[in-house]
């Protein structure tokens, strides 16, 4: 018989014996021990889903159980360091990683999709896979127009939403449809009549199998833009909308999270999250929507923007597949981004990977407004709590950072990943300074493979 339920019911096991092998040392190995665990499993996993022999790993894994139910905490982590070593292709990882796992940059790739309409490049992705991780659906931001202004000659000022499909898990895309278009339009702001663009940013793709018929639904921000005053925040929201399929038809969008006193009338939202909260009520506007689907609740966490920029990240829960909402926690601020080195953390997205969740954030630097992505699991998604270390700071299991060479201040990320991505791994946008400096194209906008995975 094949063995993979001893790799895929390992977590389980270890949180089990974690009261039975409970030592009275000063460092708990329990903790060490489970995260080891857990990126062995993603590993072994994933290396089956490639069609890799996995099944010496497995034996290795095998003594885990035993070994901790016998109290010997350091032969379960001597096998576990062997399958890391292996996964690693012979490398070496005597304890688990303190902080975060540098990426290679110069390997990532750029992420065709095949038919994509022309434009100044695509951005914002967000994967979400079919429930037997067969096809994936792409929900991202294409720039385009006309319109060029000054040196910023990369910026057009129509952005969209649009849907790509991929059947080799991530390997290639292929463009299927638009799901949202930004259209002209105009606002009276103080007595101003200004015109410009509608435009949407930042989708946020989830699965929800409850809710039949509304199964699939989108989150994105809608904001006015005009070319003096660039994008306004007194007129944006997070809309909202579903379908039974990712190929639609899909609802009447529906502006559904503002914050206090934005959007201004004659615009409202079905939700001011401000309201939640106490807590919230210096957030100005909420923006880069995260989402998922788990334990028959809807979760979207948001990035909170204050007068003096992002602030906070903060998560909101539906229990009726979106129809009602409550404030869950804050989940992280810029004390503790500044506590990892960062000004702040700024555009999530959640993810599940082999049933535990993590926050993928994109922290702001000196260096870049988004530099790169930061990886942190959820000690319990549910209070809305993450794991910290034992200094009290954010547990960050990885840490992907862009080549310099291709920075601009703009930055890349925020990203996204889904467990059955395994070909094209996380996916980062990236505003490409190469391609800017170099003129050749007005494609500079693009989003990349990084090959990395959160188990790597």
């Amino acid at each position: 018989m094949y063995r993979s339920l001893v790799a895929i019911s390992l977590a389980v096991v270890l949180l089990a014996a974690n009261t039975a092998c409970n030592t009275t040392h000063a460092q708990d190995p329990m903790p060490r021990i489970q995260q080891k665990a857990e990126l062995a499993r993603q590993g072994v996993i994933e290396r089956k889903q490639a069609g890799q022999d996995v099944q010496p790993l497995l034996d290795l894994m095998a003594k885990v159980q035993p070994a901790l139910r016998a109290g010997k905490p350091n032969e379960a982590e001597a096998a576990l360091d062997q399958v890391l070593a292996a996964l690693k292709g012979g490398a070496t990882q005597s304890s688990a990683p303190s902080g975060a796992a540098q990426s290679s940059a110069s390997a990532w790739q750029s992420t065709a999709i095949e038919g994509d309409p022309d434009g100044v490049g695509i951005y914002d992705p967000s994967i979400e896979y079919t429930r037997d991780g067969s096809v994936g659906w792409m929900a991202y931001l294409s720039i385009h127009g006309p319109v060029k202004f000054g040196t910023r000659r990369y910026v057009g000022p129509y952005h969209d939403i649009l849907l790509a499909r991929s059947d080799d898990h991530g390997k290639s895309w292929r463009y299927v449809g638009r799901i949202l278009q930004s259209t002209d339009g105009s606002v009276n702001d103080k007595g101003r009549s200004l015109t410009g663009v509608w435009r949407y940013e930042v989708p946020s793709l989830v699965y929800d199998p409850d809710h039949s018929g509304h199964e699939w639904k989108l989150f994105t921000h809608k904001y006015f833009w005009n070319e003096q005053n660039d994008r306004m925040p007194a007129y944006g929201w997070i809309t909202y909308q579903d379908a039974p399929s990712p190929t639609g038809p899909w609802s009447k969008e529906v502006a559904l999270f503002g914050a206090g006193r934005f959007p201004e009338p004659p615009y409202d939202t079905s939700v001011r999250l401000n309201n939640l909260d106490r807590s919230l009520n210096d957030i100005l506007v909420y923006t880069e929507p995260g989402t998922l689907y788990r334990d028959h609740t809807l979760y979207v966490s948001v990035s909170g923007v204050v007068q003096t920029g992002p602030d906070r990240i903060v998560l909101f829960a539906s229990d009726d597949h979106g129809r009602t909402w409550r404030f869950v926690n804050t989940l992280a601020t810029r004390r503790e981004a500044a506590q990892l080195g960062f000004k702040a953390l700024d555009g999530s997205a959640l993810v599940e990977v082999r049933g535990q969740v993590y926050l993928f954030a994109s922290p702001m630097s000196s260096r870049a407004a988004h530099d790169g992505e930061v990886v942190i699991p959820f000690e319990d998604i549910a209070k809305g709590t993450l794991r910290k270390d034992a200094s009290g700071k954010l547990a960050v299991v990885k840490r992907i950072e862009p080549e310099k060479a291709s920075l601009t201040p703009m930055g890349a990320g925020p990203g996204d990943y889904d467990q059955h991505n395994t070909a094209g791994g996380i996916v980062m946008p990236l505003l490409d300074g190469r391609l800017v400096q170099s003129h050749k194209t007005d494609k500079v906008f693009v989003i990349m493979n990084t090959g990395q995975r959160v188990a790597d």
